[in-house]
């Protein structure tokens, strides 16, 4: 009976809490557009979303993250987008952007992204933008993003992501003190 303590002790060793932190991922980018009706040109762009990693949703081709979400524009201040933007990663073609409902925001391609889940710090990375140009609603009017930059041939922007010091998530504590309560219960038997 001792050996079966001493591995279920060893397997408990082994199983590591589930973790969950608050990632914040930021996209970059020197672009034109406007905000509340001001219009800007060649100034840095940075579009902000803070969640928590166990909140991320997909499979191992596509993840999001939904949250509320900022933009800052230099020179000019800053917003908060009205809806919900969701953060993407399409983890096979190296794409992570911001959106809101299925229209971009923003989007870096790289290679450098390839397999990103957003769960994990990152970048920062350049690669290749997209946007759509559209005009979204923000707590005090509207952004709209309508071109980036170019350099040399090709308009880029950048992707970072930052993890905070992860805790372990409140099921795995009651996971974790009910195997402890079961062997402390079962010992107390045999005494």
């Amino acid at each position: 009976m001792k050996n079966v303590y001493l591995a279920l002790a060893a397997v408990m060793g082994m199983v590591s809490l589930a973790q969950a932190g608050t990632i914040d991922i930021m996209e970059q980018a020197t672009a034109r557009g406007s905000l509340n009706g001001t219009t800007y040109t060649n100034v840095l762009v940075t579009l902000d979303l803070q969640g928590d990693t166990s909140a991320v949703i997909g499979n191992s081709l596509e993840w999001d993250l939904n949250g509320t979400a900022t933009v800052t524009v230099a020179g000019l201040g800053s917003d908060t987008f009205s809806d919900t933007i969701t953060v993407y990663s399409d983890s096979n073609s190296g794409k992570v952007g911001f959106e809101d409902g299925s229209t971009v925001i923003l989007q870096t391609t790289s290679s450098s992204l390839d397999g990103y889940g957003l769960t994990t710090s990152i970048g920062p990375f350049d690669g290749t933008s997209v946007l759509s140009g559209s005009t979204f609603n923000t707590v005090h009017g509207t952004f709209r993003l309508t071109a980036v930059t170019v350099f040399g041939d090709s308009q880029f922007s950048t992707i970072d992501a930052t993890l905070s010091s992860p805790t372990p998530e409140p099921g795995s504590f009651v996971l974790a003190a009910a195997g402890i309560g079961a062997l402390l219960l079962k010992r107390r038997k045999r005494a």
